[in-house]
């Protein structure tokens, strides 16, 4: 797998920020997690993965923000 360097890329509201640590399964496989800011000002931790494949986006503000925009939250 080659590297690539998302350090001050946007991925939704987040922009990610430097390299938080690196997990290592027994397989081999390793995951990276970057400390990201979100638009709202809350710093998430977020795997690089999700990041790239577009599974996490803000640090929860967004789903808050679409289910209240829904009428489906606080039910």
């Amino acid at each position: 797998m080659r590297f690539i360097n998302i350090i001050g890329k946007r991925f939704g509201r987040l922009t990610v920020g430097n390299l938080s640590h690196e997990r290592v399964f027994s397989c081999g496989q390793r995951d990276q997690y970057h400390k990201c800011q979100c638009d709202c000002g809350v710093i998430k931790i977020a795997a690089k993965k999700n990041l790239l494949t577009g599974i996490t986006q803000s640090c929860g503000c967004l789903r808050r923000e679409s289910t209240s925009n829904t009428g489906r939250g606080n039910l």
